[in-house]
């Protein structure tokens, strides 16, 4: 049986917000979001749009919902590809071979991982290995021509040849890398994808932290009503935790035309730290215009951030704190796409 191809008729475009909104149990106006399953909601998403995209926190809790979706039964009959964020693309072939079936030894396989353009941060962590051990099992019993591919989003970049701060920098365009990924292994050959990355990579406006557009604002400009966004509650305020508590997890609901939705997104979030100083990340934007569902994993209390490599990784923590000085510094000018 053929595998889905994208929807491209504009009748079905703009009949998705309509569509998704009945299937996640939307609510009239101002009214309480309705949740529904966590893994149902985002499965079913995809029966309106290519793309669904998991904006997510980087933390333990994220990356076990990930794996959820994947082993779902409905996952591999839906969904084409898979595309992180933790991924170095010049490790594509790796990755391919270990979907695949492939004998792939760990030391090598890690590298998809370990050696993107973020020195220390989420996406050094080892459990990143559980989503590839996901996806490697469902298509376990997909024939060769039917089964999901995982992307890597992350820049190619070779840190055996980057030894300046300028190497560096000319080397790490992350959103430029995601969208070409998303562009010319999704879009072109009219297949679909799930998108697992941080919240600022595809939420559907930017802000104060990357001043410039999301990987979801740049193909929604190319691709109109291709994209639906869920966010997580890592940041949730005191009185949003409170309203939730009940919810049961995991679960989902469309924000638009809801309290939640209609709440401003920088007293939802908090203050921020941004190079030292407090910042509202996204002035003049409510909840609803950053994600079109929100994703409830349990109390953001409860939440606990990746871990990062083992400190017993000696060799590997050296390697680290190389990479580290090359970083650019205070006084350095930083292109925005790499902010």
């Amino acid at each position: 049986m053929r595998r889905r191809a994208i929807q491209s008729s504009s009748v079905a475009r703009i009949a998705v917000s309509a569509a998704l909104c009945f299937a996640l149990g939307a609510a009239p106006p101002g009214a309480s979001p309705q949740p529904v399953n966590g893994v149902d909601a985002v499965i079913s998403a995809f029966a309106r749009v290519p793309i669904v995209a998991l904006g997510v926190a980087h933390t333990n809790e994220d990356n076990d919902f990930a794996v959820a979706v994947v082993r779902d039964p409905r996952f591999a009959k839906t969904v084409q590809n898979v595309v992180i964020e933790c991924g170095n693309a010049l490790y594509q072939p790796v990755l391919d071979r270990y979907i695949a079936g492939e004998d792939v030894p760990l030391a090598q396989l890690q590298l998809v991982w370990r050696n993107t353009t973020q020195v220390f941060g989420p996406c050094n962590d080892p459990h990143h290995k559980e989503l590839l051990d996901a996806v490697r099992e469902a298509n376990r019993a997909l024939p060769a021509d039917h089964r999901i591919r995982v992307l890597a989003g992350d820049p190619p970049i070779d840190w055996d040849k980057v030894h300046t701060t300028a190497e560096y920098l000319s080397s790490s365009h992350r959103d430029d890398s995601i969208t070409s990924v998303i562009e010319t292994q999704v879009f072109s050959k009219h297949r679909n994808a799930l998108l697992f990355f941080g919240g600022l990579h595809v939420f559907r406006r930017h802000g104060a932290f990357v001043p410039q557009p999301t990987v979801t604002e740049r193909l929604e400009q190319a691709h109109p009503h291709s994209t639906y966004v869920f966010m997580t509650n890592d940041t949730a305020g005191a009185e949003p935790e409170r309203r939730l508590a009940s919810w049961p997890n995991p679960s989902a609901a469309v924000l638009r035309d809801t309290w939640l939705g209609a709440m401003d997104a920088n007293d939802f979030a908090g203050d921020t730290l941004f190079r030292g100083r407090p910042v509202k990340p996204w002035p003049g934007s409510r909840v609803e215009d950053l994600a079109d569902a929100y994703l409830y994993l349990g109390p953001a209390a409860a939440r606990h951030e990746n871990e990062g490599p083992p400190e017993s990784d000696a060799a590997y923590m050296r390697e680290l704190e190389r990479r580290a000085k090359l970083l650019p510094r205070p006084g350095i000018p930083v292109p925005a796409n790499q902010r």
